[in-house]
């Protein structure tokens, strides 16, 4: 739930927002219950942007977030807090030139005080549809409860990961940006990864840095007003401090879609995932393709009416070893927008 609202004549914009969410897991074994995990989270947070000019503007902002859980074999509730401020500047020196630079300090009530960073930087050529963009920055993320409390899988001796990161890449338009291709170098180095293991089972921080590089291609086409197409491809290699490849890491991915408007208030999109090469357990998965399908239609304004279809074509995959994954699936529902006015 939150609300919006704006000062000084539109140039101070703010937000003030609550959510708040549990989930319950139980663990069955031969169709008899042998474990639960009872986790909750409420979170509120407050975000200004204030609008000095055409191309100068500050964000500003302070969450906070509290986490709880219980379980079968510890049924004392958990709890833990996290209270983060954060500012960013954005702003556009000469025309064509985009900078942002922020800040962010969380303080947790379990791991202490983490400061991190972000800055980013973008330049369209004038009268050009090119494009160099690049980013630098670092990340912390704390254990989860569930990492932490839970019967099976968790570990209470798993300490808090911290990453640093960068990118640098180009983006070229064609035809007023009808088409466009862009090629995206990066690199990830993570510290205390928080991962899972079979054996022992449960999660468990990787010893030393874990180290990600990988190159991204993407490309859009707008064909006609009501044929757009999307696709992209991403190699990683991930591997940790030993040199050894990382669980669960894919080292190619495909993504195509296609999207449709046949008609006013009806919006038709197709999806492909190719994902290949993954080890995990010792050995490799198999590939798999993964086609997905959503079908909308605005019957009144602002109300919507979808069904979306996933794993058509009931591939039999996994992401984890010996964990299954659900087949053909569909899903149905309706989404509501309010008039902004």
């Amino acid at each position: 739930v939150g609300t919006e609202f704006s000062l000084l004549n539109g140039a101070f914009q703010n937000t003030l927002a609550i959510q708040g969410m549990n989930v319950r897991r139980e663990t069955f074994d031969d169709k008899t219950r042998n474990g639960w995990f009872d986790g909750d989270r409420i979170k509120g947070e407050y975000k200004g942007v204030f609008k000095f000019n055409d191309s100068l503007s500050l964000l500003a902002g302070a969450d906070w977030e509290r986490t709880g859980a219980s379980t079968n074999s510890n049924t004392h509730r958990e709890t833990m807090d996290l209270n983060g401020y954060y500012a960013q500047l954005m702003m556009e020196p000469i025309q064509g030139l985009f900078l942002t630079g922020g800040g962010r300090i969380d303080d947790h009530s379990t791991f202490g005080t983490f400061d991190t960073y972000r800055i980013t930087g973008a330049y369209l050529i004038p009268g050009t549809e090119t494009k160099f963009h690049s980013s630098v920055g670092t990340g912390f993320r704390a254990p989860s409860l569930y990492e932490l409390y839970d019967t099976d899988y968790g570990s209470r001796g798993l300490q808090p990961e911290t990453s640093f990161g960068w990118d640098a890449g180009v983006e070229q338009g064609f035809n007023q940006g009808r088409y466009k291709i862009g090629v995206t170098y990066f690199e990830l180095d993570t510290d205390n990864l928080i991962d899972w293991a079979p054996k022992p089972v449960g999660y468990h921080n990787v010893p030393g840095v874990v180290h990600r590089n990988g190159v991204e291609v993407s490309g859009t086409a707008v064909l006609t007003s009501w044929l757009s197409l999307t696709g992209g491809y991403t190699y990683t290699d991930a591997t940790d401090a030993k040199d050894k490849r990382l669980a669960r890491a894919p080292r190619h991915s495909f993504a195509a879609g296609i999207n449709v408007v046949p008609m006013d208030k009806v919006a038709l999109n197709v999806t492909t995932q190719y994902v290949a090469d993954v080890v995990d357990g010792g050995g490799e998965l198999d590939d798999y393709v993964l086609v997905g399908a959503k079908a909308s239609y605005e019957f009144a304004p602002g109300w919507k009416a979808y069904v979306r279809g996933e794993n058509l074509l009931d591939q039999d995959y996994q992401t984890v070893r010996d964990y299954g994954t659900p087949g053909a699936s569909v899903y149905g529902g309706l989404t509501m927008a309010l008039p902004s006015d």
